[in-house]
């Protein structure tokens, strides 16, 4: 099986030469792994590094405003170009266990046509720290985090720090939207399968590490409540409207007014939420 993995780095050096190393390593006799990483501007020397010690690496720079979902918009259509049977979706901090691409693709085997994505832990205490989640109701930004089991599990939506693709399902849901700012593209990739009818799986176990990010601090005035809401690693408006347009149903206007309410009655649009 030909798998080419996608991955986007910025300013993360040693945590992703780790990560392709930990990658390239899993090439096995039931699959062969090629690497497109886009970079997206990085300062640190990530580019160089790539280069020399992974010189069968694609590697693609940008000017430093693609963030994750263009980036790895650019990375899928470049790993197109060699026709492989997957794509495999991988964050630049995940440090892969040594079988944990063979036992994604045992989860593959019993379920060929379906998205897959492996939980993640943290790598201090074990704990999960990204996994796959369940939609209690209709709003499409609230999910139910799901404990990976020893047995395979259907779920709405996955992180996207580690997600196998199959050429099957890629063609019926179609390419990673690169509009998104940075987030939101892989649940709306996940939702996108699943409206095509696409099963989205939460493979067994946990297939490496990988720390969650640290959450932003809590804005100390309206005004910088407004800027951060906007920023392209939160909820910039564009995305919110991208989303929830595409999966909110007939009241999506009222979930994008929602943090905007929030915001005007108690200065913080996670209404006091842990984020």
């Amino acid at each position: 099986m030909k798998i080419t993995a996608l991955v986007a780095s910025f300013n993360r050096l040693n945590s992703t030469v780790r990560a392709v190393e930990r990658l390239v390593a899993q090439n096995g006799s039931d699959c062969s792994i090629e690497v497109v990483l886009v970079d997206d501007g990085s300062t640190d020397g990530t580019p160089e590094a790539i280069r020399r010690l992974f010189p069968d690496v694609t590697l693609v720079e940008t000017p430093g405003d693609y963030y994750w979902a263009a980036s790895m918009r650019l990375a899928e259509d470049t790993a197109l170009e060699s026709k492989p049977d997957a794509l495999l979706w991988l964050n630049d901090d995940v440090q892969l266990d040594a079988d944990a691409i063979s036992r994604l693709l045992d989860c593959h085997k019993l379920m060929p046509d379906s998205v897959i994505g492996g939980a993640m832990r943290d790598p201090h205490t074990g704990a999960t720290t990204y996994t796959g989640y369940v939609r209690p109701g209709r709003h499409p930004m609230r999910a139910t985090p799901v404990e990976p089991l020893h047995v395979w599990q259907r779920v709405d939506l996955l992180n996207g720090n580690l997600v196998l693709v199959p050429s099957s399902a890629r063609h019926r849901i179609g390419p990673i939207d690169g509009g998104f700012a940075h987030a939101y593209a892989d649940f709306d990739y996940c939702a996108r399968a699943r409206a095509a009818g696409v099963p989205v799986i939460l493979a067994p176990g946990t297939f490496g590490t990988c720390p969650r990010n640290p959450p932003r601090r809590r804005p100390e005035s309206r005004a910088e409540a407004v800027r951060e809401l906007h920023h392209p690693k939160a909820r910039p408006p564009a995305s919110q409207v991208r989303y929830l347009s595409r999966h909110g149903g007939p009241e999506w206007p009222l979930y994008f007014l929602a943090p905007y309410v929030r915001l005007l009655l108690t200065g913080d649009p996670s209404g006091g939420r842990p984020r």
